[in-house]
């Protein structure tokens, strides 16, 4: 029998190779585990920046979309729906970035600032047409004939009523809202008073932003008789706020739709 004579350099030689192989397939793993881990955390990022859509919607058409991404019918009392954090970036419905964060000045009717306090100033003048705030309460800057058939007037008003009232007091001068009128009814009626609610919400996924509440005097004077209508109309909108505060965020009235 032949003795089996060890070389002891081959020995090492090959040890070193596997050694190395192991090696060399560990950092691959690595790697490739280190790529997945930031592939992903790139594509969250992505996904998590992405600005939510937020869009005016009437109780029928939240109740709609609430439906379709819930499966399940929306509340029958949608005050029960909790509004949800607005991001700091949404978009419009032309996909135009809109910063949450600038604020209304509280003193100064519709004028319009950052969180820092500048910003330009903005006079209560009614868009979509002519008008400034020459005109006389009871001028009629557009109406609406509500599904109901009830037809609501919104006049350039006063400090107390009107468009003046609730652009300058409650930082709402978008009229997006009210044409929405136009595809819904009132959510309460009481006498000559109607109500209406018009939802700020994430399309995609049902979140309430804003809740907006119209009240409208169907009658040709004011419950107090202190005001009343010279051309014989229905006095319309005497108010229009965002729930829960003096002044509608200023991202509201740059959404389109």
């Amino acid at each position: 029998m032949r003795a089996t004579t060890h070389r002891p350099g081959l020995m090492l030689r090959r040890v070193s190779a596997v050694a190395a192989a192991a090696i060399f397939l560990g950092a691959l793993s690595l790697s490739a585990t280190a790529s997945a881990a930031e592939d992903t955390a790139d594509s969250g990022a992505a996904v998590g920046q992405e600005p939510p859509v937020m869009t005016f919607m009437t109780e029928e058409e939240y109740r709609s979309t609430y439906l379709k991404v819930h499966g399940t019918e929306a509340p029958s009392d949608l005050s029960e729906v909790p509004t949800s954090p607005v991001p700091q970036v949404v978009q419009n419905t032309a996909g135009e970035l809109i910063d949450t964060t600038q604020k209304s000045v509280a003193d100064q009717a519709g004028a319009v600032a950052s969180e820092d306090g500048s910003g330009p100033q903005r006079a209560v003048i009614p868009g979509g047409g002519g008008g400034g705030s020459g005109l006389p309460w009871w001028s009629v800057l557009y109406s609406y004939s509500d599904l109901k058939r009830n037809k609501v007037f919104i006049r350039y008003g006063n400090s107390a009523l009107g468009y003046h009232h609730f652009a300058s007091k409650h930082n709402l001068r978008n009229r997006v809202v009210f044409e929405h009128l136009m595809a819904t009814k009132p959510t309460d009626a009481a006498g000559a008073r109607l109500e209406y609610t018009i939802y700020v919400a994430d399309p995609s996924n049902g979140n309430i932003a804003e809740k907006i509440f119209i009240v409208s005097q169907q009658a040709t004077r004011t419950d107090d008789n202190k005001w009343k209508t010279p051309d014989g109309g229905y006095i319309g909108v005497i108010t229009a706020y965002c729930k829960g505060k003096t002044k509608c965020p200023e991202f509201v009235n740059k959404l389109r739709r």
